[in-house]
């Protein structure tokens, strides 16, 4: 009778299982179709509106409606992910100059400012800390310090996503690392797929992975908006400052996003039955501190200590964010290697620059128009005819 129920039991759970991969699969299969259906109309639409755009009879400049059709290709482009961003990018940059809507110098602008360059250091941040350990090693010594019980283990998880913030700029890369520490508490409380244990950890560190990078100058997406600010709004911005002005929203975004993970997602077990062996163990696993992982914690220290004081020595973040990638690549005292360095992914570099050389050849197709102009109040007295004149107008600098 025993062994019939067993069987049973067997039966039922393998037949769950299936269920479960096939519903799975569905959803894949769905998804894909609709990502696939996205992609080829974002492609008719890249190519059809910057031909309407280009041989419309705009009332503006030649160079003007030439530079509007192609900035559309790049913004359509990125909105549908009709191609790979940074592609879209460089083939627009590309084409502002192959064109001749504007030069060279002006379509690859981008490139000359210090924003991917900063970019380009924060990547090296982030390959030094994943290739040394570094980043795994901090989540599982804040996770040690926040106790057994899965609250605890929830809000450790959301404050280790925000420091690796500071030394991992990519969200991917986070997730990938928080991941990998989810699941083994996952394991360790013993429950299965689909359980509100899993489905908590997996969605906060998701969602701190993809938000608290905002809110340091650290990913690509902060380090371009301080590129733009200080281009187009010719206002300087601090390291320090971004930080501090964010760090109230921080604090209060950790708090109500801790609360409201444990309200949608009560769990199963309040704590694991072994307590913090866990993660004693995964940090026994790891050893001591090599001296790889020593470099790379000093000098992300020297790096968050010139950025959190650069109100005090005027240093740009871009210089010591790239100064000390820099240092991280020097033989002997570094931590990365030539082989290393190949294995970077330089297409946020390259996406970063060519949307800024995409804001900056617009606006040069309408300089030369209005330069002769003696303010911006007689720029916008001489022009009255369209409203896209006037928005380009607002984008000249005072």
């Amino acid at each position: 009778m025993g062994r019939s129920v067993g069987v049973c039991d067997g039966i039922r759970r393998r037949e769950d299982r299936m269920s479960t991969q096939a519903a799975t699969q569905l959803s894949v299969n769905a998804h894909s179709s609709d990502v696939s259906r996205r992609v080829n109309i974002g492609r008719v639409l890249c190519i059809a509106v910057p031909l309407i755009v280009w041989f419309a009879p705009l009332d503006m400049t030649a160079p003007a409606k030439h530079g509007l059709a192609i900035t559309s290709f790049m913004l359509l482009a990125w909105i549908t992910e009709a191609m790979e961003f940074a592609f879209a990018g460089l083939i627009g940059c590309y084409l502002y100059w192959a064109l001749g809507v504007v030069g060279f110098n002006v379509a690859f602008s981008g490139f000359a400012t210090d924003t991917p360059w900063f970019l380009f250091g924060a990547i090296l941040f982030g390959t030094m800390a994943t290739k040394t350990g570094l980043a795994r090693r901090v989540a599982l010594l804040v996770m040690r310090r926040v106790g057994s019980t899965y609250s605890r283990i929830l809000l450790g998880l959301i404050i280790a996503a925000v420091l690796l913030t500071f030394i991992v700029p990519s969200g991917v890369a986070c997730v990938v690392i928080m991941a990998a520490v989810a699941l083994g508490f996952i394991d360790a409380f013993g429950v299965g797929q689909g359980s509100n244990i899993g489905r908590g950890m997996f969605l906060i560190i998701t969602y701190a992975a993809g938000l608290f990078d905002k809110m340091i100058i650290a990913g690509a997406s902060s380090i371009t908006a301080r590129g733009l600010i200080e281009r187009l709004g010719g206002v300087h911005v601090l390291w320090s400052r971004w930080f501090l002005a964010y760090l109230p929203c921080s604090l209060i975004t950790i708090f109500i996003a801790w609360r409201l993970m444990l309200w949608f997602f009560p769990p199963e077990k309040a704590a694991l039955s072994g307590g913090d062996h866990y993660v004693r163990d995964e940090v026994a696993k790891m050893g001591s501190w090599t001296p790889l992982q020593v470099r790379a914690a000093l000098l992300t220290l020297i790096a968050m200590a010139l950025w959190l004081t650069d109100f005090v020595h005027g240093i740009p973040p871009s210089m010591i964010g790239l100064g000390i990638g820099f240092c991280a690549i020097l033989p002997g005292l570094g931590v990365l290697t030539v082989e290393d360095l190949k294995r970077v992914n330089l297409l946020p570099v390259f996406f970063v620059g060519s949307a800024i050389g995409g804001t900056t050849a617009p606006r040069s197709c309408r300089v030369s128009r209005y330069s002769t102009a003696s303010s911006r109040k007689e720029c916008l007295r001489l022009d009255h005819r369209s409203l896209l004149d006037r928005v380009c107008l607002s984008l000249l600098p005072c």
